[in-house]
């Protein structure tokens, strides 16, 4: 049976509804974290306020940056070079079907290279890999020693993530001397996946993924070279974080201590609560391409990640805010790396050129999926495997027919 679309047409008319009597909510939260930010923006608050930070880390929980400039600070781009060259990749994925006569998944790597100026020239391509051998499929389990765990999309996608960074790598090893370039990855840096699947243990993924991200900075050693992730419409709330730490009024941040009976709406830190960092500097940075100060990662999961600690800025896209990270030695050239950012976001209307190529030589589409799911059927076939197909997947398709 369908979906009742007067019972959803009202609970949307809801939801409008409760948008609306948020949004005073809203504004009061954002003019308090401005309040805090013009406040702590200044010279000695911003030096008590990034003692604060780094002193009092470990009595508090959220997850707050390491602070370099005041939060008011922005920056406008020079001029871009005439001549640069552009990297980018995207992927996606293909994941195991429990129906399927063979156990596979697919990933796919959109690859952009692009060259501006006299010597102008593009190559734009996609790279599948098929995994399905034993190693590729099952992992053991950090919970439970021994025990062996299927994977699933989790590790799957930051697998995705490897490759991605690793095909950047090889791409960037292959660049002309004397041209500036910027390799460009879609999401964050931090390789938030493999937290989420913390109960697998996949000892390769992170390794390969540092180590290819070694192999980019040997490239930013020899010429002039950045690598950037760009995240679109940024949800985090990191800066948001260290406003709660501003505006708090004991001598510790410790939640635990003097927060603990309090309900959500009553800590005094709740006041900047409803926010995320894009409602700010979509407030401070006023003009079109300039970009926020820089501000350092903590996260747990990067305490690996030695010289490539992502650090990341927001910037004044030209039709959204947005955030860039990137590895502590990008920061050598953090003026090459906004300007470009900046000409690839003009040149792709508002997102970066070379990145929205990547993502279609990336996408799979579902004619893809359908080939990829028939290949493996007809090889069934042809092999005499057993059909695994499940009574409840056949009663679907032939209710579909």
């Amino acid at each position: 049976m369908p979906i009742d679309r007067l019972q959803l047409s009202r609970q949307v008319g809801e939801l409008a509804d409760y948008l609306d009597d948020q949004r005073s909510e809203f504004r009061r939260c954002l003019d308090r974290a401005l309040q805090a930010v013009a406040t702590h923006s200044e010279s000695d608050a911003f030096e008590q306020l990034a003692d604060k930070l780094e002193s009092q880390r470990g009595v508090y929980s959220w997850l707050v940056p390491g602070v370099t400039e005041p939060i008011t600070t922005s920056h406008t781009p020079p001029a871009p070079p005439r001549d640069y060259i552009v990297l980018a990749v995207d992927g996606s994925q293909i994941e195991t079907d429990r129906d399927s006569p063979f156990d596979a998944y697919l990933i796919n790597i959109g690859r952009v290279y692009i060259r501006y100026g006299q010597s102008s020239d593009a190559v734009i391509e996609s790279q599948a890999h098929t995994y399905y051998k034993q190693e590729d499929l099952v992992l053991g389990g950090r919970r439970r020693p021994g025990r062996e765990h299927v994977i699933g999309s989790s590790v799957i996608a930051a697998r995705r993530d490897t490759a991605e960074v690793s095909a950047l790598a090889d791409m960037a090893e292959q660049l002309p001397e004397n041209v500036p370039a910027i390799g460009l990855l879609d999401g964050s840096l931090t390789q938030w996946r493999i937290s989420e699947a913390d109960n697998i243990d996949d000892p390769d993924v992170r390794k390969n993924y540092i180590d290819a991200l070694s192999r980019l900075q040997e490239v930013s050693r020899q010429r002039e070279f950045v690598v950037a992730s760009y995240i679109s419409r940024p949800r985090a709330r990191e800066v948001v974080n260290a406003l709660r730490i501003a505006i708090c009024p004991f001598d510790t941040p410790n939640c635990g201590s003097y927060c603990r009976d309090k309900a959500e709406g009553e800590r005094p830190c709740d006041e900047v609560a409803r926010i995320r960092d894009r409602d700010i500097f979509e407030e401070l940075l006023i003009n079109e391409d300039d970009r926020s100060g820089v501000f350092r990662s903590t996260a747990d999961e990067i305490a690996e990640y030695g010289e490539h600690l992502p650090h990341f800025f927001y910037i004044a896209a030209s039709e959204e805010l947005a955030r860039a990270e990137f590895p502590q030695w990008s920061l050598n050239h953090i003026d090459l790396l906004h300007t470009l950012l900046c000409d690839q976001i003009h040149l792709g209307n508002g997102y970066p050129l070379a990145l929205a190529e990547a993502h279609e030589e990336a996408v799979v589409r579902a004619d893809d999926r359908e080939l990829f799911r028939q290949l493996l059927n007809n090889e069934a076939i042809n092999r005499s495997a057993p059909n695994r197909i499940s009574a409840k997947s056949a009663a679907k398709r032939q209710r579909s027919l």
